[in-house]
């Protein structure tokens, strides 16, 4: 393996009690667009060193500091809620007004 370390950006601030788990994740650039990434945490081993994150690699790979919820495995299979539904359709609806008033004005 190696150790691979990230000094902390102190221009980007989190809420810890929101995402309370420092990892890092791997980056699947295979599609060749590069908005078209999938990130995957990688469980990892976190230690601090100064300002920097580390931890240990066995693979080769693209890999980013990142944090996140603790039960990240357990949320990606959760199935949208009638609230997240209704909530989406009143920001369509509202995204559709915004543009028809900007182009009737």
């Amino acid at each position: 393996g190696m150790t691979l370390c990230m000094k902390k950006r102190q221009d980007i601030s989190y809420s810890q009690s929101d995402y309370p788990s420092v990892d890092f994740a791997s980056a699947d650039l295979s599609s060749g667009s590069s908005t078209d990434v999938t990130f995957t945490p990688i469980d990892a081993v976190v230690s601090f060193n100064g300002d920097s994150f580390c931890t240990s690699v066995f693979t080769n790979g693209t890999f980013f500091p990142i944090v996140r919820i603790q039960d990240w495995k357990d949320r990606r299979t959760e199935q949208p809620t009638i609230r997240d539904a209704v909530v989406r359709g009143f920001l369509y609806f509202f995204g559709v007004v915004f543009i028809l008033l900007c182009l009737l004005s």
